[in-house]
């Protein structure tokens, strides 16, 4: 079983992410850093899929990045430049 956190504002993209998972998988949702930082305590996710939204982005990715440096990090944008591509690739960011 594999435990996937997504930080999101936005429930569709949890929702999306779930129906393509095998039902072995454990997918986690938290619409904020402090509420994901609280979950983290009690588990330590295999991967996280950050939104790059108003609410979250690149502080998110560098503060994620800071504690957890060994967690992969995908960052979904649906409209980011390829500098912002960049920042969050040279960030830490496993895949944009």
């Amino acid at each position: 079983m594999k435990i996937i956190l997504t930080l999101s504002s936005d429930r569709s993209i949890y929702e999306s992410i779930k129906a393509t998972l095998p039902a072995s998988d454990m997918l986690l949702c938290e619409h904020t850093l402090d509420d994901a930082s609280r979950r983290m305590v009690s588990m330590t996710p295999d991967l996280i899929i950050l939104d790059d939204s108003p609410s979250f982005g690149l502080k998110t990715l560098n503060t994620l990045k800071a504690t957890l440096p060994e967690i992969p990090v995908i960052v979904l944008s649906a409209h980011a430049s390829k500098d912002a591509i960049s920042a969050y690739l040279m960030a830490g960011a496993t895949a944009c």
